[in-house]
C-alpha cells in the first residue's frame, strides 16, 4: 500500500509541531467564570461544578488579581441573589448597590484593564426563575426588556462606562442616550448587536471614503432617519451607494437590502424605503 500522506513526519519535533499548528491557545483567550456570593471571606464549592466555588466579593476580587498575573484578561460574572430579594419585576438586578454592581466596582477598582462581562438575565432575581417577567402564565417581551435595558445600563454605571453587556436593540437606544458607547457586546460580528448592520470601525471607514463627496442638504429638505421609520417619498433616489468594494469588510446585510448615504447618514434600506439600520456619519 502506498501512502498519500505520513503525518507522523509533521509530529516528529515540538519544532514542526508549532510550525504546523492550525490552533494555538494562550491564556488571553479564555474567559474565566467567577461565581459570588454575599458575605466576607466566603468559599462554597458549587456542588455541581467539582472544584469550583462560590466566592464573596473580597475573596473573588483576590481570584481575579492571580487571573491578570497568569495573563487571563476576561471575566464572566454570576451572583447568587437572596431569596428575600426575589420578586417578579427582579427590580433587584438594577439595584446600584446590588451584589453585581458592588463586584463590578470592586473588580474595576482592583485591576482596572480586567475586561469584565456579566449575565444580563433575570433569572437569578425572578421568584418564578424564568429569564423574563410573567404575567398570567407567560413571558412578557416587553416589560422584560425595559427591565433588561435598566439591568444594562447599571451593570455600565457599576463599571465606569467599561463592563456594559446588551441584548436587546432597544438597549443599545438607551446606552447611546446615556453615553456609554464604549461598552461592547461580546457577540459574533455577523449577528452584531441583535441586527446592527454599521459597527464603530464601519462608520469610520465610511466616513473617510465619503468625507470628499460630503454636502450638506438645505435645512429645509434636512431629514431625521431612524430604525424602524421609512425614507420620505421619492428620497430613495437621493441616496449614494456604498462602493462595492467596501461590503465584504461590512457586517451581512439581508437579502434585499442595500447601504446607502444620506445627507451624513449611512443607512440599510430596502426597495420600499423601509430603514433597518441607520448610522449617523457627521
Amino acid at each position: 500500500m502506498h501512502l498519500q500522506r505520513r503525518n507522523r513526519i509533521l509530529r516528529a519535533t515540538p519544532s514542526i509541531r508549532s510550525l504546523i499548528a492550525e490552533t494555538q491557545l494562550a491564556p488571553n483567550d479564555f474567559i474565566a467564570p467567577l461565581f459570588i456570593d454575599e458575605g466576607a471571606n466566603v468559599q462554597i464549592e458549587i456542588a455541581s461544578m467539582q472544584n469550583y466555588y462560590r466566592r464573596s466579593v473580597d475573596l473573588t476580587v483576590k481570584e481575579v488579581k492571580e487571573l491578570w498575573s497568569m495573563g487571563i484578561k476576561s471575566v464572566l460574572l454570576f451572583i447568587k441573589c437572596k431569596d428575600e430579594l426575589k420578586d417578579n419585576t427582579g427590580k433587584e438586578a438594577w439595584n446600584k448597590n446590588g451584589l453585581m454592581q458592588r463586584s463590578i466596582k470592586a473588580i474595576k477598582d482592583a485591576v482596572p484593564e480586567m475586561y469584565v462581562m456579566t449575565d444580563v438575565a433575570l433569572d437569578p432575581y425572578s421568584s418564578y426563575g424564568h429569564d423574563g417577567i410573567v404575567k398570567d402564565g407567560e413571558i412578557v417581551n416587553d416589560p422584560t426588556v425595559e427591565a433588561l435595558v435598566k439591568m444594562s445600563i447599571s451593570h455600565a454605571e457599576a463599571g465606569d462606562k467599561k463592563g456594559g453587556h446588551g441584548r436587546a436593540d432597544v438597549r443599545y437606544e438607551r446606552y447611546d442616550r446615556g453615553h456609554y458607547r464604549d461598552d461592547r457586546d461580546y457577540r459574533d460580528d455577523r449577528h452584531y448587536r441583535n441586527d446592527r448592520y454599521y459597527r464603530d470601525r464601519d462608520v469610520i471607514v465610511i466616513r473617510d471614503y465619503y468625507r470628499p463627496y460630503y454636502r450638506p442638504l438645505p435645512p429645509g429638505l434636512q431629514k431625521r432617519y431612524n430604525r424602524g421609520g421609512y425614507l420620505p417619498p421619492g428620497w430613495a433616489k437621493r441616496v449614494y451607494p456604498v462602493p462595492v468594494y467596501l461590503e465584504p469588510q461590512f457586517v451581512v446585510v439581508p437579502h434585499g437590502y442595500r447601504r446607502g448615504i444620506i445627507d451624513g447618514h449611512a443607512v440599510v434600506y430596502n426597495d420600499r424605503g423601509f430603514i433597518l439600520d441607520v448610522a449617523v456619519l457627521f
